[in-house]
């Protein structure tokens, strides 16, 4: 039995509602189609830096092979795998979205709504609302924060279950510290918390008060107040629209992409371009020091300005 048809099951057996049942069934399609999406994206990002990189000097010549076969998806990895050594080996990828030295609470949970608030009245993460399902464990750069292990005999569909139901997780954060996220599923607030990096599957994000980033989202909306005056910073979004402010003392290069949708910038010195059913932005806020780039596949983007 599968995990569609088990959850078929339980609404007939009166375990769950058929609004339970509905939310379910709603993020397992999701998950499946964003990871799709989000693994074929991040692949053809990846063989489109090693492209970047590789140079006419050399560079082992690979063989076209046809789209849609083992091969292909085999080859598409391969070639992602070593753009990817590629781009490190000259010099990293990965955006210094936060200085050196930072410190870090890692959240990797299932399902569940969550809100995240610096507090400069703690000196560790502390958990309110539903105390029970999570627990934080120091770890050699700050802290980690997970749910609370099983015994192994219940399926995903009764951990997500159990998840969604327990109710809404609060983490209060010593100021200062970064978060670096890891969710399936749920909605996420953040507020006050300068550092954000990390991937969320299925669900909303908003945030307020970061000054630095590198996050990937499959589906769902981002809604982001930052202010950015150095580092480099990512977002990516498979499917949903993202809205971007970028406060006063924004000192930041912005270079943007949409594939499907449209872009929309509320700032002087900005220009879009269309491309096809997508549409590309670039600009700059006082000299540019900072560099932000962002990629949505499906969806809208606009960005705001603060004088």
């Amino acid at each position: 039995m599968n995990e569609i048809e088990r959850i078929h099951e339980m609404v007939e057996a009166g375990t769950i509602t058929d609004t339970e049942a509905e939310r379910l069934l709603s993020v397992l399609r999701e998950i499946d189609q964003a990871d799709g999406e989000l693994a074929a994206s991040e692949a053809a990002m990846e063989a489109k830096a090693l492209h970047a990189v590789a140079g006419p000097d050399g560079t082992p010549a690979t063989r076209a092979v046809p789209a849609g076969t083992a091969t292909h998806a085999a080859a598409t990895h391969a070639a992602a795998t070593h753009a990817a050594a590629t781009v490190t080996a000259a010099g990293g990828n990965a955006p210094a979205c936060a200085p050196e030295g930072t410190r870090w609470v890692h959240v990797a949970l299932l399902a569940g709504d969550l809100s995240l608030r610096a507090d400069p009245n703690v000196n560790e993460v502390v958990v309110r609302g539903d105390t029970d399902s999570v627990r934080v464990e120091p770890s050699a750069d700050g802290f980690t924060v997970r749910h609370v292990e099983d015994d192994g005999r219940d399926s995903w569909v009764d951990r997500f279950l159990s998840r969604i139901r327990s109710g809404h997780v609060e983490l209060r954060v010593p100021a200062g510290y970064g978060v670096d996220l890891s969710v399936t599923a749920g909605d996420v607030e953040i507020e006050g918390i300068p550092f954000l990096r990390g991937r969320l599957t299925s669900g909303d994000l908003d945030a307020r008060g970061l000054r630095g980033i590198d996050f990937t989202t499959a589906a769902g909306d981002l809604d982001l107040e930052m202010t950015l005056s150095e580092g480099r910073h990512r977002l990516r979004a498979t499917a949903g629209d993202v809205n971007v402010r970028l406060g006063a003392g924004s000192d930041v290069t912005v270079d943007g992409s949409v594939s499907i949708g449209s872009a929309s910038v509320r700032a002087p010195g900005f220009d879009t371009d269309r491309s096809g059913v997508g549409q590309r932005f670039q600009g700059r806020v006082g000299e540019g020091k900072a560099q932000l780039d962002v990629h949505v596949t499906t969806g809208d983007v606009h960005v705001k300005v603060d004088a």
